[in-house]
């Protein structure tokens, strides 16, 4: 038996307007919380996507180089470094760009300025684990002071000569530039 204040559930009953936005509040606040740690984990993705670029030119500038003698690519009378490699090693011209680069911007990986005037040969460069061989900056020049930059939260990815990557920050590129791109870290 039912008593007089007990309501059966028929299914019929439906929400108030209150109830419908106290709802709708706590999905907004939940995805206000939610969509700074998806932009961030998004922006992770495109500086993973970023390394595994240039450890992909890195693998090509050495099979360049087994091909010619230890010779790595420097600026030549045709072009750059970039389109150098891409004749020769079937990489595509794509992967130059990293995955920050949006319409309208020219970030694109830049040979490390020392390496095309000073030291020609592959096995002659000094200190190849802290030695930089390409960077992140603009236009086709190699990086000099003027063309940097750092799209991953403040950072730049470098390759250096072993073939690793790291994230430098602008500290430590204004002091690796003054000693011909080798990192003191």
């Amino acid at each position: 038996m039912l008593h007089a204040k007990q309501k059966r559930f028929s299914g019929n009953e439906i929400f108030t307007l209150i109830e419908l936005l106290v709802v709708i509040a706590i999905i907004a606040v939940l995805a206000s919380m939610l969509l700074p740690a998806l932009n961030k984990a998004k922006e992770r993705a495109k500086s993973i996507k970023c390394v595994s670029q240039q450890k992909q030119i890195g693998i090509s500038f050495y099979n360049y180089a087994s091909d010619y003698d230890g010779w790595i690519p420097s600026y030549y009378p045709y072009g750059t470094f970039r389109s150098l490699l891409a004749d020769t090693t079937n990489i595509k011209v794509e992967i130059f760009k990293c995955p920050c680069t949006t319409a309208g911007s020219s970030i694109s990986y830049a040979m490390a300025y020392p390496l095309f005037v000073k030291w020609k040969k592959l096995n002659t460069i000094p200190n190849p684990s802290k030695t930089c061989l390409i960077g992140e900056g603009s236009g086709n020049a190699g990086l000099g002071n003027w063309s940097w930059l750092f799209p991953h939260q403040q950072t730049m990815n470098v390759l250096f000569v072993d073939n690793h990557v790291n994230s430098q920050n602008v500290v430590d590129c204004k002091k690796a530039y003054d000693h011909d791109w080798v990192f003191q870290n």
